[in-house]
């Protein structure tokens, strides 16, 4: 069950991606077309322009010796060139350019509808793929509370059948895909951020052992916890950015005791705990088992 909802996850995460890659898209192509159909309605102005300053060059030679001064000018390249020559290739090059631009235009309305296509589709996909995980999710979370320890396991995964809040306060950030705000780029956000004003105790969600208790790049000063393993997967939870740690590695922790306190350390924005569960160590959605 449990690969079953990493692997919708990640075809989650993938379409959310390609969504968000698509829209760039689609904004790039909107203004493609916008920019050609400004182009057009220019080359269309210039071309009337060109069009009028050429009749305006007959008229004036056909007045000046009419109908002998016209036939003149037609059969005189000279004349022609002194006159409504110039006009006649403006107007020429005018014309090209007003069909050119017109071809221009169509491939980017082609372009744009193409994105617009693909953007309906993907989105379709990603509808059906979040029907799929919270489906699973459920089956999951049903599946898993309550769960005990396999036999022969380090301490429990649960003293009372479910994992404890380890902090209090409002989620302000879930798992899944997300444009992270420290990076500014879209990744996985393995976890669930929880808001706490700096101090504040953050407590083991379970009893376990202590595998990791220090500083660890991003992540800041991180705590981790083995709870051993439930339906054959080893279960850890971990605890992120925090202003101190309270433990070390190899320490057995019951569930509800101070481990450490909320913080801002590492890559963070403010005051917060990250919280992740994670099997085999695959993260999976905390929000699941809480």
């Amino acid at each position: 069950m449990l690969q079953r909802l990493y692997d919708a996850q990640t075809k989650q995460r993938s379409l959310r991606n390609q969504i968000a890659v698509a829209s760039v898209e689609l904004a790039d192509a909107q203004d493609a077309v916008a920019a050609a159909k400004a182009g057009l309605r220019g080359a269309r102005v210039a071309r009337d322009r060109a069009r009028h300053g050429f009749q305006d060059s007959v008229v004036t030679i056909y007045k000046s010796g009419a109908p002998y001064g016209l036939y003149h000018a037609l059969e005189s390249p000279s004349v022609l060139r002194d006159g409504a020559h110039g006009q006649l290739s403006a107007f020429g090059d005018a014309s090209d350019r007003v069909d050119l631009l017109a071809d221009e235009l169509a491939a980017a309305v082609d372009g744009r509808d193409a994105l617009l296509s693909t953007l309906t589709d993907l989105r379709r996909s990603l509808r059906q793929a979040d029907d799929a995980v919270t489906g699973i999710q459920r089956k999951t979370a049903k599946n898993l509370s309550g769960a005990v320890p396999d036999s022969g396991t380090p301490a429990g995964v649960v003293d009372d059948g479910k994992p404890l809040r380890p902090v209090r306060g409002a989620i302000t950030s879930g798992y899944g895909n997300r444009f992270d705000p420290y990076y500014q780029q879209w990744q996985l956000h393995a976890g669930v951020d929880i808001a706490a004003p700096t101090g504040t105790a953050v407590r083991a969600a379970s009893t376990g052992r202590v595998t990791q208790a220090g500083w660890n790049g991003g992540y800041g000063n991180y705590i981790c916890l083995a709870h051993g393993q439930v339906r054959g997967q080893p279960m850890t939870t971990c605890y992120a950015h925090l202003s101190r740690i309270h433990v070390a590695a190899g320490q057995t922790m019951t569930r509800g005791q101070r481990i450490g306190d909320v913080g801002s350390t590492g890559a963070s924005t403010g005051p917060h705990l990250h919280f992740e569960v994670r099997f085999g160590g695959r993260p999976a959605d905390p929000r699941l088992w809480l």
